[in-house]
């Protein structure tokens, strides 16, 4: 077997001619994890019964790691043990916002899980019509974003919906903004490479 050169120390890049900066220092440049923005689209309920999608883009200053885990079925041969891939489970993802005035943050998430649990009139799922048409469920775009704001790439959540509304604790001794945390159930992602959906 051949020996496995090392990439970045022999790829010729570190080579300084001129006033060229060696590739090396600028190539492995990264998506930062603060440079993201989330949009919702919300389903809203019109005066038929049925629902339409509108685009939010709320002040969401966190998100929980994104992914899904595939289990594992094993086989037992004799003394040995051979894995394959099972059925694979998304993870649950919180986002938390910043509870902000003007956007009415906390009015708008807490509008979207009543279209699922409304504790005023008791009702399920009420944007569903009797044949079960329309949907609670919603696309959500996490959008990374380069080094001057413009969209790169993102990850789209298929399907999901809230399955917990909280608010923050309220406190006259804190300074922080007030936060509301959802934690929500999607049922698969999809990672684009560019920023076209």
């Amino acid at each position: 077997m051949a020996a496995i050169p090392p990439f970045f120390l022999t790829a010729g890049r570190r080579n300084i001619e001129g006033k060229k900066i060696p590739q090396l220092s600028h190539a492995l440049d990264s998506v930062r994890k603060y440079q993201w923005e989330v949009t919702f689209h919300l389903p809203v309920i019109d005066g038929t019964g049925g629902t339409e999608s509108r685009p939010l883009t709320l002040a969401c200053k966190n998100i929980t790691e994104i992914g899904f885990d595939i289990e594992e079925i094993v086989a037992d041969r004799v003394n040995d043990k051979f894995y394959y891939p099972g059925k694979a489970t998304p993870k649950d993802v919180t986002f938390t916002f910043d509870n902000i005035f003007a956007t009415k943050t906390s009015h708008h998430l807490y509008e979207w899980i009543k279209t699922i649990y409304d504790p005023t009139t008791g009702q399920f799922t009420k944007g569903l019509n009797e044949r079960g048409a329309g949907s609670f469920k919603i696309n959500t775009d996490v959008v990374e974003l380069n080094n001057q704001g413009i969209p790169i790439a993102h990850t789209r959540l298929v399907g999901l919906w809230p399955k917990t509304w909280a608010e923050a604790d309220r406190d006259y001794s804190a300074s922080d903004f007030h936060t509301i945390t959802l934690t929500c159930r999607y049922d698969f992602v999809v990672k684009y490479p560019n920023a076209i959906a």
